[in-house]
């Protein structure tokens, strides 16, 4: 009985922990998905793009990292960020820069 017991317990804890992991790469979907619409997307390569929570605000928010480059054929320079997901689909790349635009 005890064996049955803890066979359910630890079935409930793996399906929990899945759920949790689920939902993780469901809201870094998201950020991928706005940030294929964004403009900064053609002249940017993200090197990775994940749900973070911000030290500064302590809010979850989209944490791009990405390399941009300032003119078309120039080298790439490195630029992240955290960005509410309803503001990565206006990214824009600035001289380089991660900036949200209109």
């Amino acid at each position: 009985m005890a064996v049955s017991y803890m066979s359910r317990l630890m079935c409930v804890m793996m399906f929990l922990l899945l759920m949790l992991g689920g939902q993780q790469i469901a809201a870094a979907d998201k950020c991928m998905g706005a940030w294929s619409k964004s403009s900064a997307s053609k002249s940017c390569r993200v090197v990775s793009s994940e749900i973070r929570k911000n030290e500064k605000t302590g809010k979850e928010q989209c944490y791009v990292n990405a390399r941009c480059s300032r003119h078309i054929g120039e080298n790439s320079y490195p630029t992240s960020g955290y960005y509410e997901p309803s503001n990565v689909p206006k990214l824009e790349n600035i001289e380089g820069e991660l900036k949200v635009g209109n």
